[in-house]
């Protein structure tokens, strides 16, 4: 044969592949040879050999890693013809039985060193030995001896040792006979088919497992799931394909879950996780025992999918399959069958043949949900109504409750707005419009009560928030003026910079939810020029959008709460002063809007100033003998009309602020049972 560049050729082999790769492709040249030879009493033993090094003092390591694995077989041997096949990358000697002439380099790519010592029976009669170690530079076969031999027992060792680095295994015995199992499953399930008896034991033979033995016995580690409906179809570019489901119980199933595995001749080739498409396969099952002395097992769910279509197509890794993983954005001008497609039909089968105990999961999880709505998110009432519960978890969290809900909200919100653009592109008018014109304005209704919801929902945790941050933090001491600020109105930005829904001006006042500019803590000119905590440049709602001079301006100015040492003679921060001097300067047209824009203000514009912080002794005496300003009612506010500069002031309470909001959202709160 040509060379080739082996080392190349497994460094490009996919990592799809695992230390158990080499092993089962071993095993199932094995079954091949045993088939060839038409051997009746087919027999394959697979031995561990572990590390056997003695500490110092005599006693055994404990490193019981697996040094070498051997795989021994009474198939045919090494004959000529297998000697030319082995020596031949792709070959296809074994086409027919899905041999894609290339699995043996996986053996390279996990270990340092194969040999293969064969008895075969050559076209003469006579028997000859022909060993040799697989070539790891330009040829497979190196290192050849090859003698006649007494021996009629025909059959192959294969020695794969020297693990790599990577790819170190120190299994027990029994977790590599499972793992083996499962990978070899069809082998031992294929009707009509006998395979041949696989033990695996350790080299001192302390542990010695029959393969085949995993699925017989009434306490059977594996045992198939009878199922009424096995088959399915799905359409191709051309034919539709058909594909078969065969569904098993693996008891004691550690760490492992349900999954969805793919098999093409006879070897499992991908596998995906149950719950990516039923979630409620997440956990794990339980079978009662019949015995009362047992409490019965733990299972997970394999569901094996065979098909011509796998077979056809399997890599020559044998790491995956050569037709798209899953669907792209235009997947509806791609006919292709991809490996998701087949995986989800699998997966309603076996939905089907758990139907009792899947329904009981999916009740659970709703009523986890529904509980997240009522207690947390009302606001998705509605939406819980469309969402596919299959869209969670079994058990979801609150922050992926919220992002699935929010994600289906949008999808319907997106899907309203195409149809009323659909209608309103209609040049004439029909029955048919105004019946889903009607069904359009019921859901829209349904959303904005939806968004409703949402925004009062939200307005109760800010003023829970407020509450908090106006009591002491863990030090004794009160939060700071900017911990209050920023809930009210974030510092340093304004309304060119966050869009109106960002502030929560409603707490001081609700006619300041529309506005046409707000300032928050910013100079007027920038630089270092006045500012003010929160200058609102308000107006009705009908008003909006015209800068006129008769649009109210509005000042604000927060103190810490807890702090009363603004009303000292010799402060420079008197919040009244404040208001009046930023007042006095906006009248005399001195500032302009951040963007520049001229401010429309004459001697008629409408002032008004506001003043909020904690009401101590000395800021009541402060107001009345030093300011003359009259106390409301309730004496949690004061209020004075300056006639100079035209402004009126009130002082309130940050209590009052917040008492005030509550008693306005109240009704609100109450009828959503927040």
């Amino acid at each position: 044969m040509s060379n080739i560049h082996i080392k190349r050729a497994v460094s490009n082999i996919k990592d799809k592949t695992s230390i158990y790769t080499p092993i089962v492709e071993a095993i199932v040249n094995s079954i091949q040879a045993i088939k060839s030879k038409e051997e009746a009493n087919g027999l394959i033993t697979v031995t561990l050999n572990r590390n056997t090094q003695l500490e110092l003092d005599g006693t055994q390591s404990g490193d019981r890693r697996i040094e070498e694995i051997q795989v021994r077989d009474n198939g045919i041997g090494f004959n000529e013809e297998n000697q030319e096949s082995f020596d031949t990358l792709y070959s296809d000697l074994k086409i027919n039985e899905g041999g894609k002439g290339f699995g043996r380099l996986t053996y390279l790519k996990y270990f340092d060193h194969v040999w293969i010592n064969s008895v075969y029976q050559r076209k003469d009669g006579t028997y000859w030995s022909f060993d040799f170690k697989m070539g790891d530079e330009k040829h497979f076969i190196t290192k050849e001896a090859s003698y006649p031999v007494k021996n009629i027992n025909t059959g192959s060792i294969t020695r794969l040792s020297g693990l790599k680095k990577k790819s170190a295994i120190n299994q027990t015995a029994k977790t590599i006979a499972r793992n083996l199992v499962e990978l070899l499953l069809p082998y031992f399930i294929t009707k009509e088919y006998s395979c041949p008896t696989i033990i695996l034991m350790e080299e001192d033979e302390s542990e010695r497992i029959t393969l085949n033995e995993y699925l017989l016995s009434e306490e059977a580690v594996i045992k198939e799931i009878p199922l009424i409906e096995s088959e399915f179809s799905l359409q191709g570019t051309e034919v539709a394909e058909k594909f078969k489901l065969r569904l098993f119980k693996i008891f004691s199933p550690g760490s492992k879950v349900s999954k969805i595995s793919l098999v093409a001749d006879k070897r499992e080739v991908e596998t995906a996780f149950l719950h990516r498409y039923i979630p409620e396969f997440e956990d794990e099952f339980f079978e009662p025992s019949n015995n009362p002395e047992s409490p019965g097992r733990n299972y997970i769910v394999k569901a094996y999918v065979f098909g011509k279509y796998l077979d056809d197509n399997v890599s020559i890794e044998r790491g995956g399959f050569n037709f798209r993983k899953d669907r792209d954005e235009n997947s509806e001008l791609y006919s292709e069958i991809c490996q998701t497609d087949i995986e989800r039909e699998a997966a309603k089968l076996a939905n089907t043949a758990f139907s009792g105990e899947v329904a009981s999961r999916l009740d659970r999880k709703k009523a986890i949900i529904q509980e997240y709505v009522e207690k947390q998110a009302p606001w998705y009432r509605e939406t819980l109504k469309e969402v596919d519960l299959n869209e969670f978890s079994m058990h979801p969290k609150p922050e992926e409750m919220e992002a699935i809900l929010h994600k289906e909200q949008f999808k319907t919100e997106k899907k309203l707005r195409a149809q009323v653009k659909s209608i309103l592109d209609k040049e004439e008018p029909s029955d048919q419009n105004d019946e889903t014109a009607s069904a359009l304005a019921k859901n829209i209704s349904e959303k904005s009560k939806s968004e409703l919801i949402h925004y009062v929902a939200l307005r109760k945790y800010l003023l829970d928030l407020l509450a908090r941050k106006l009591e002491y933090r863990d030090d004794g001491k009160h939060h700071t003026e900017g911990a209050v600020h920023d809930i009210i109105f974030p510092r340093k930005k304004d309304t060119d910079n966050i869009p109106y829904e960002g502030h929560n001006l409603w707490i001081l006042d609700e006619r300041l939810s529309f506005t046409n500019y707000v300032s928050s803590d910013t100079p007027f000119n920038g630089g270092n020029t006045d500012r003010g905590d929160v200058i609102v440049y308000g107006h009705r709602i009908a008003m909006r959008g015209e800068n006129i001079t008769t649009n109210p301006i509005t000042i604000f100015e927060f103190k810490r709460p807890g702090r009363d040492d603004f009303t000292d003679p010799s402060s420079t921060e008197d919040p009244i002063a404040q208001i009046v001097r930023y007042a006095n300067r906006l009248r005399d047209k001195r500032f302009k809007t951040p963007p520049g824009r001229p401010m429309e203000v004459n001697e008629n514009t409408p002032f008004y100033g506001y003043v909020v912080c904690d009401f101590t002794p000395k800021v009541e005496e402060w107001l009345e003998r030093e300011k003359s300003f009259t106390p409301m009612p309730d004496r949690k506010g004061w209020f004075s009309y300056l006639p100079s500069p035209k402004i009126y002031i009130e002082v309130l309470s940050w209590d009052k602020v917040l008492n005030d909001a509550i008693l306005r959202n109240k009704i609100f709160f109450h009828k959503l049972g927040i």
